[in-house]
């Protein structure tokens, strides 16, 4: 009975969180929780709106990828800004 309970308590607690994707930024913030299907956009502006408005490029696990890329669980995340745009 033990281990049932176990069991249903662990997909439980896998699927309160089906719908969410979480990164790892290079920032101070560390682990950010976004809606799935979220991009680096998105990311940027999750993590300040200043960083949203000034954001030219996104390096994923050490990659650069469009700022349209859509992020998966477990990712490194780096925002790279411009300030005079």
């Amino acid at each position: 009975m033990n281990t049932d309970l176990n069991n249903f308590l662990k997909h439980t607690k896998l699927e309160m969180y089906f719908d969410k994707v979480f990164c790892l930024s290079q920032s101070s913030c560390g682990i950010v929780s976004l809606s799935k299907g979220a991009t680096a956009l998105d990311l940027a502006f999750k993590l300040h709106s200043s960083i949203g408005y000034h954001c030219i490029a996104a390096r994923v696990n050490g990659d650069v990828v469009p700022l349209e890329y859509v992020l998966t669980t477990g990712e490194h995340i780096e925002i790279v800004t411009e300030k005079k745009y």
